[in-house]
């Protein structure tokens, strides 16, 4: 903090930079404790624009900011809560911002008074969400894509299902909106990232819906149905890990029910290998395999990644605990898993 350039520029005294300077011999703690990036935010006089300043970053992960801001601007129609809270005197939360280097983060903002009242600055909390919004938009992109088909005639049976697909396409979306509030809402990282992936899941739902939605109603061929999921997720990961989706193998036909929980199942084995397989490497390998049987078919996703320990903690997350109730409640099948050093191997089998 420049005690002589923010006196000039905010028009503070002497005691009231002495208040900011001691909030920010303990900005740093705090940003550690909360897991967030935090800044002292002034007003310059006499234009009235809020300036930086002082910053702290979190030590133990990742700041949402490349460089340091000390000096810079903070724009109205960027910060709103900033100007909010500076001008209502009152505590302001949860409102979305952009930085100064284009980053979408998620603001609290609580006024700093001197001793004797007056309104010296405020301090600013803010945690990156720019990730999220990312997911969100690649989503709705493929939803999106998915809508734009081009079709020749539809029967007003098939509009009708249509209809319903998109209505429960739109429920689900919204069920995802509410739990990335609630997960920007939480302290808890733990609960944070469950949160996140509980999302993910919901949007796969409703991705995996919308791609049902626009077949013809009856039997769905499954590698058509599981190429269009594969391109969706290789969308959605290819700015993560520089991994390889392969699908292969036979020719298969399931109801629209039987296929919805192939794909979830099939959805989820992808994500955990994307997301856990590869850490620490520079890429790799995912292949899905499809194969006809006389009496039951199946369906295995395979890795080449770093193993994965099935009987230990990390086995027993809520991601393959639901993988395990689909296949075994409703597709009547098995589950087979194998994993070592060369990598990973998941088959499920379905009638």
């Amino acid at each position: 903090m420049n005690r002589d350039e923010i006196k000039s520029r905010a028009r503070l005294s002497d005691s009231a930079v002495d208040k900011l300077s001691r909030i920010e011999s303990v900005l740093p703690l705090m940003a550690d404790l909360a897991g967030a990036d935090l800044f002292i935010d002034c007003m310059q006089e006499p234009d009235g624009r809020m300036f930086v300043a002082a910053q702290a970053g979190p030590g133990h992960m990742p700041s949402a900011y490349r460089s340091r801001v000390v000096g810079c601007y903070a724009k109205r129609e960027d910060e709103p809560a900033v100007y909010r809270a500076m001008e209502t005197k009152s505590p302001v939360r949860d409102i979305r911002a952009v930085t100064q280097e284009e980053r979408t983060v998620r603001q609290d903002v609580v006024p700093i008074s001197d001793d004797d009242g007056r309104l010296i600055g405020v301090l600013i909390g803010e945690r990156d969400i720019s990730d999220d919004i990312r997911q969100e938009q690649k989503y709705e992109a493929l939803v999106r894509r998915a809508e734009k088909g081009d079709f020749i005639h539809v029967s007003p049976e098939d509009a009708a299902r249509r209809e319903v697909h998109h209505r429960v396409k739109n429920h689900l979306q919204l069920i995802a909106s509410i739990m990335n509030i609630q997960a920007r809402n939480t302290e808890s990282e733990e609960v944070k990232q469950a949160f996140r992936e509980n999302t993910a899941r919901v949007l796969s739902i409703a991705s995996i819906n919308e791609l049902l939605a626009y077949g013809e109603g009856g039997p769905v061929a499954l590698k058509p149905f599981l190429e269009k999921l594969r391109q969706n997720l290789t969308q959605l990961y290819d700015n993560e890990v520089s991994v390889k989706l392969l699908l292969e193998g036979d020719d298969l036909t399931a109801d629209q029910e039987k296929a919805t929980d192939i794909a979830l199942v099939v959805n989820e084995l992808v994500s955990n290998a994307f997301k856990h397989a590869f850490t620490g490497l520079t890429g790799g390998q995912v292949r899905v395999i499809l194969k006809k049987g006389e009496l039951f078919s199946s369906i295995t996703v395979q890795d080449n990644g770093n193993g994965f320990d099935f009987n230990g903690k990390e086995g027993l997350g809520f991601g393959m605990s639901l993988v395990k109730m689909t296949v075994r409640d409703k597709l009547g099948g098995k589950l087979y898993l194998t994993s070592d050093r060369e990598g990973t191997s998941v088959t499920f089998d379905f009638r």
